[in-house]
């Protein structure tokens, strides 16, 4: 049976299979990213008029909003939406699989490397480089989800750093500590975390320019200096 695989982290791919799809419109493109995300529940239609467009009458919205799922329905397999009178709902019975679904489902995975498996989803921020201008209210859901789903990327591969140096899996916990500062390079326990594993993996010169980057970074984003436990993490280091 084929099977739409969808990637929503760092960008946007749909692929049918091998073979990707290609979405006509923005609108399009962003109606099928919210109805994949949202799959557990049916929408009313006058909700999505007024998710994706706010200013225009009751009557242009609907038109808009069929034109926008007649298009939809062409490049997608026919069972992959759930089309009622007033309800539209991405069908969760349907072949698929969306990486931001995946993602999150993997939150209770109690094995490291399950955790790491799923970590390895996060590919960057949600929706990366898009947006709707015209359409505030998808753009406020988008950017909540955004800052939602990196802050919890970084709770798991906090986690996962913890546990692989507990385990004394430090080029593990080093890969994770690495994916940690490339979300969020302001992330300064991220970077104690990569210095002490770089340490402990007897990589000390790799530490400690780790930590003249993080100073680096910090002084030129924040005109700030390390806090006083990633300076004397670094003084141990040398010694």
């Amino acid at each position: 049976m084929s099977q739409l695989q969808i990637r929503l982290f760092g960008g946007f791919q749909v692929h049918l299979d091998a073979q990707p799809i290609r979405f006509p419109t923005q609108k399009v493109r962003a109606l099928f990213a919210y109805l994949s995300v949202e799959a557990k529940s049916a929408h009313p239609r006058e909700k999505l008029m007024t998710l994706f467009w706010p200013e225009q009458s009751q009557n242009s919205a609907s038109n808009n909003l069929r034109q926008t799922l007649s298009r939809l329905r062409s490049v997608l397999p026919a069972d992959t939406l759930l089309i009622r009178d007033n309800e539209i709902q991405f069908n969760p019975k349907s072949s698929h699989r969306v990486d931001v679904t995946a993602f999150v489902q993997a939150f209770s995975a109690k094995a490291l490397d399950d955790m790491a498996a799923a970590s390895e989803l996060y590919q960057g921020d949600f929706q990366a480089h898009f947006s709707l201008l015209d359409s505030p209210i998808f753009e406020e859901w988008a950017l909540l989800k955004r800052e939602w789903l990196r802050s919890e990327a970084l709770k798991m591969l906090h986690h996962l750093t913890l546990a692989y140096e507990q385990a004394e899996r430090h080029e593990d916990a080093i890969h994770a500590a690495r994916r940690q500062v490339e979300i969020d390079s302001l992330h300064e326990v991220a970077w104690q975390q990569l210095m002490r594993n770089l340490a402990l993996a007897g990589r000390r010169s790799e530490a400690l320019d780790q930590f003249e980057l993080c100073r680096q970074i910090l002084e030129k984003e924040l005109e700030v200096e390390p806090a006083q436990e990633t300076t004397q993490l670094a003084q141990q280091i040398r010694a």
